[in-house]
């Protein structure tokens, strides 16, 4: 007879390290399984920040005497914009063409870059987060600061909680300080040399008069001078129109003349000042078209008035317009 005892025994003392090796090498899977789904959650809900590294900071200046703006290009999210018009204050936007942010509101900080650790970061309020491609603006007065910051090598950063993770302000978009200085002091020789009007500013323009003055006030000539540099800088403007009126003091005939004077003075007045002939038509209307009724004096002057009117075929729009 043969005796299977230590066989059966050293199998089974076999099948056991087989089985405690088998428990080990799961119980290890599973932590790691584990572990990697703990990594991938954390980085699912991490803050996303989106700013140009030294690499990729580039500031672009465009410059007419119509507009200033100046931009950089934000990898992976869209363009931070300072844009000034003729005639009005400065702002800042964001371009996107998907935003990622919710709409409410973002906080803007402006922090010290990673290589200045230790400096304060100054908090600049809230700014509102709307739908669409552009999802931020910043008015006037801060937009400013954020480029004064800049220049002192700070970084200005929104952050927002995102559509897609509403419950974590998991969104921040910044602009990068690197290689500023250089491209801020064209942007600034820029804006000194805007024109002081915008075509929407002149487009309709009116002067007034004292009663059976020939003459506009006086503080009327330097909107005169405003709308002649406008027209002298702007090619697409082919039309100006210059429509004479009066109150209804005096007999008719007598107003129809006083409407002409006022008129053909202002024409005379364009042409003076290097406007071509061709472009202007004058007419005069005496009292038949006022604006409100004759009746008192605040009532008549309104009505003394010259308008002028710019017209143009195709809008001449500078390329840095084009945000808008």
């Amino acid at each position: 007879m043969v005796d299977f005892t230590n066989s059966k025994l050293n199998e089974v003392g076999y099948a056991g390290v087989l089985i405690n090796s088998t428990i080990h090498c799961i119980k290890r899977l599973s932590v790691g399984l584990i572990g990697l789904l703990l990594l991938v959650t954390t980085k699912a809900f991490a803050t996303v920040t989106y700013v140009a590294d030294f690499d990729e900071s580039q500031w672009k200046l465009q410059s007419s005497v119509f507009s200033c703006s100046l931009t950089q290009e934000i990898p992976s999210y869209g363009k931070g914009v300072f844009f000034r018009r003729a005639g009005e204050k400065m702002i800042f936007f964001l371009t996107t063409p998907y935003s990622q942010q919710r709409k409410g509101q973002a906080s803007l900080v402006i922090e010290p870059p990673k290589w200045r650790p230790g400096s304060p970061a100054r908090h600049m309020g809230f700014v509102d987060v709307v739908s669409g491609t552009r999802p931020f603006e910043v008015e006037p007065e801060r937009a400013s600061t954020m480029l004064a910051s800049l220049n002192s090598g700070l970084m200005p950063m929104f952050t927002r909680k995102s559509w897609y993770q509403p419950e974590r302000p998991s969104v921040r978009v910044g602009l990068s300080a690197f290689d500023f200085e250089p491209v801020y002091r064209d942007f600034l020789g820029c804006i000194s040399g805007l024109l002081p009007v915008n075509f929407d500013q002149v487009k309709r323009s009116v002067v007034f008069y004292e009663s059976s003055g020939l003459y506009p006030e006086e503080k009327y000539y330097q909107l005169l001078d405003y709308i002649v540099m406008y027209v002298q800088a702007d090619p697409s403007v082919n039309a100006i129109i210059i429509d004479g009126h009066t109150d209804d003091i005096g007999r008719r005939f007598k107003n129809r003349e006083l409407s002409r004077e006022r008129s053909e003075h202002i024409t005379d007045y364009f042409i003076k000042a290097g406007i071509a002939e061709d472009l202007i038509t004058t007419r005069y209307h005496g009292e038949r078209y006022p604006v409100v009724r004759n009746l008192g004096n605040d009532g008549r002057a309104r009505n003394r008035r010259v308008t002028i009117r710019l017209e143009r075929d195709e809008p001449f729009r500078p390329s840095n317009l084009d945000f808008f």
